[in-house]
Order: C-alpha cells, then structure tokens, then sequence
C-alpha cells in the first residue's frame, strides 16, 4: 500500500500508526487492517498479489517474442518463500523506487494494454526484489550502528588502556581495518585520533580533580611516557598539562 498523498492513521492490531504521503506498507496475506482519515482527506494505492500467481515470466517472453534468453534464472512459484524479511509487516519512508514502481504498476493495469498482465508481473518481481534489498541495506544499517555505538562506549569505558585497531578487532572479532573504517565514519576522524581526544578528555578530568601527577596520568592513561602525553594534550588543547595545571589553581 503506498499513500499517495495526505496522511492517515493505521490500525493493524489494535495498534496505531500515523502514515504520511509517500509511505508504503507492505502487508502478509490476510494481515487486517484498517485507515483512518484523522489528519484529513488522504488517498492510497493498493497492491493485492498471490505469491502463487508468479509464473516463469522468462518463457512467456520467449514464447511471446521467440526470444533466445542464453542466460536467465527460472524464479519459478516460490520466488520468496524462504526469505524471512517478507513474513512481516514492513513499514517504510523515503522508498523513492518502490514508490515509482507502485505508481507504474498502478497505471499500466488500469489501461490493460497488449501483454499488461505480464508486464505488470515482471514489476512486481522488480518491486519485491527492490524491497528486499531496501530492508536488507537498512537492516544493515541498523547492524553498524550498534557495532560503532559499542566500539565507542567500549572505548569510553576503558580509556586508561592501549587502545589501538589490532586491540578493538580481538575484543570485537573485526578485522582491524574494519574497526578503522567504522570510527571513521561514524566521528569523521581516525581512530588513533578519536582514542587520543578520548584520553586528553580523561586527563583534563585528572587535572582537574586529583593530585596526580603528569607522569602519573601518562601512565595511567597507557601514554608511551611523560614526553608522548605532554605532545598529545598540547595538540589538542593548545597548552601544556603543567601550563593547564597551573591555570587551574
């Protein structure tokens, strides 16, 4: 189902939903539901299929067309029995593709034109196997998301220890590389950087509220010595840990 336009409330379960133009709902058979118009007039497409209809659209053509396909798939009847992400109800926004293909489909079983049942079969196919991947990238998506947020907060929570690619990819199983990539475009910065910015967060703190001394928090922070931190916390503050120390007081 795609709304066309305006917006609406969704029941499905005794559940409610607001849905805005341009959303499409992909429902189970027999999945009830019902649209209530609280936000004003509003208007749908809906799509009813049978996965059993699908037929090997492949040799129709070439019957149709006496085409010689050297290469095709026979997709055959149970094209997307076993893939799981169909078995639910899916909501989704800003599916521009499925909302273009759904739009097409719409039009061309209306004028019912030489071979449209056809035609409208193989974007049916189309639009299925674009949803699939929609949800797959945005299921993938979701998966990265959780692996940034636990490499950071791991990092957050243990910044006194060597931090480095090798170190998060044997606590995490990634390959070093890989964790690289994800601080990266998760903070715009290295990795290297992002763990020294989280360090000098750590000893300004230090600085502040403890005795410590500057070899200390070196120390204590896993800074190579006194020399490595002094260069890291200027770089990032512009000043001196003894300088910083002072001002403080």
């Amino acid at each position: 189902m795609l709304l066309e336009s305006g917006s609406a409330t969704l029941v499905r379960n005794d559940r409610k939903t607001q849905i805005r133009k341009g959303d499409i709902i992909y429902f189970r058979p027999n999945s009830p539901y019902r649209i209530l118009n609280d936000y004003g007039d509003f208007s749908v497409i809906n799509l009813f299929f049978d996965y059993t209809h699908f037929r090997d659209e492949t040799s129709l053509i070439q019957t149709l067309f006496d085409c010689n396909f050297n290469h095709h798939i026979n997709l055959g009847n149970d094209i997307f029995s076993d893939t799981k992400e169909l078995n639910n109800t899916i909501h989704t926004t800003n599916f521009i593709d499925g909302d273009s293909l759904i739009r097409t489909i719409y039009i061309d079983a209306q004028l019912n034109k030489d071979y449209s049942q056809i035609y409208v079969d193989l974007l049916l196919y189309q639009l299925l196997i674009l949803f699939y991947r929609f949800l797959i990238e945005h299921n993938n998506a979701k998966v990265k998301k959780i692996q940034i947020s636990n490499i950071i907060e791991f990092i957050n929570e243990n910044n006194t220890e060597k931090l480095t690619a090798a170190t998060l990819g044997k606590q995490f199983h990634y390959h070093p590389y890989y964790i690289n990539k994800l601080i990266k475009e998760a903070t715009g910065i290295s990795l290297h950087k992002y763990v020294t910015e989280v360090k000098i967060k750590k000893a300004i703190v230090l600085l502040r509220e403890t005795d410590m001394s500057i070899a200390e928090i070196a120390q204590y922070l896993s800074f190579f010595d006194s020399s490595h931190f002094s260069n890291a916390f200027h770089l990032y503050t512009l000043k001196s840990p003894s300088k910083f120390k002072q001002e403080i007081f």
